[in-house]
């Protein structure tokens, strides 16, 4: 039985957390009110694909479990049951929400290399061998963790514990995910700067998102990691899982939305190439001579890369 200076240690932690939660749906709503006209433009005129139900499965998912993640900590209604049925499915649809963010970067990388098979095979592999563990531990932990009433309800409805101490596997391996991810990127984008490929709009929008965002989800897997390690005796052990997910659903699709535009600007910028040529003839003289193809073999590869990774 915790004593009464134990809850109120645990009650000042758990407001902290709660204002984290709180500042994690703000900057998702923020964010995504930025990318609006873009999400509009490049996604919902898009016609419909796989790719584009993961992307707003990854994108607008979160605003389910954020919120339900500020309904837990918000309502002085919920009584300890109640915060673990709200907390539950709060956790489940970010689990669903993070794996959907995975595949969509596993689907880009895919694509980078060409669809090589060999490549979507060990993506895959790593994902689905680390996913299945991961997601055993999560179930055990939800099933562990205790909920009591608060010593002061108004403030924090409910006070969480938890003796399962194994979170931080699924978080561990998403850190793993995301450096497999980082590695193919990093290794194909040094492998096309050597060729001069790199130089191309388009990759040099994959290349640098890639592998900014990617730093910074990995950067936010090992913090989440630490804390669940040192922390586990305080609220502050689950204070990261928002940001997390709010990482993933914002730069995953902001990597989807640069890759579009990136291509559109190449696109635009082609034609725009190509109509300056053909004025330009109109003031020639009248010559006879073989016909030439004006486009080049870079905007072809381009034309390939914008079908596979910005199909999305």
């Amino acid at each position: 039985m915790a004593t009464l200076a134990e809850l109120t240690t645990l009650l000042e932690q758990s407001v902290i957390v709660k204002y984290f939660y709180l500042s994690n749906a703000i900057l998702l709503y923020y964010d995504t009110l930025l990318c609006l006209s873009d999400d509009i433009q490049f996604i919902w005129k898009a016609r419909w694909t796989a790719g584009k139900v993961l992307y707003i499965m990854a994108r607008y998912f979160a605003f389910i479990d954020l919120t339900l993640l500020v309904i837990y900590t918000q309502d002085i209604r919920l009584d300890p049951y109640h915060c673990k049925t709200v907390y539950q499915a709060s956790a489940w649809f970010q689990v669903v929400g993070v794996l959907v963010a995975e595949i969509l970067l596993i689907m880009r990388t895919y694509a980078l290399f060409q669809k090589n098979k060999y490549v979507l095979a060990w993506l895959v592999a790593i994902e689905v061998g680390l996913t299945i563990p991961s997601i055993v531990m999560i179930n055990n932990t939800l099933k562990h963790m205790i909920y009591v009433q608060s010593p002061a309800p108004t403030v924090l409805p409910c006070l969480p514990t938890s003796t399962d101490t194994m979170l931080w596997f699924a978080f561990m391996s998403i850190a793993i995910n995301d450096l497999n991810v980082a590695v193919f990127t990093f290794y194909k984008g040094f492998s096309q700067w050597k060729s001069g490929m790199s130089r191309a709009p388009l990759l040099r929008t994959l290349y640098r998102d890639g592998g900014l965002y990617f730093t910074c989800l990995f950067v936010a897997s090992l913090a989440n990691v630490v804390l669940m390690k040192k922390k586990t005796d305080s609220a502050y052990f689950l204070m990261l899982i928002g940001f997390q997910r709010v990482l993933h659903a914002i730069l995953t699709s902001r990597l989807i939305i640069n890759v579009r535009k990136a291509s559109e600007e190449t696109w635009n910028h082609n034609l725009s190439d190509q109509g300056s040529r053909d004025k330009g003839a109109q003031n020639i003289p009248l010559q006879f001579a073989s016909p030439v193809d004006v486009r080049s073999s870079f905007w072809n590869s381009t034309k390939s890369h914008h079908a596979t990774i910005g199909g999305a």
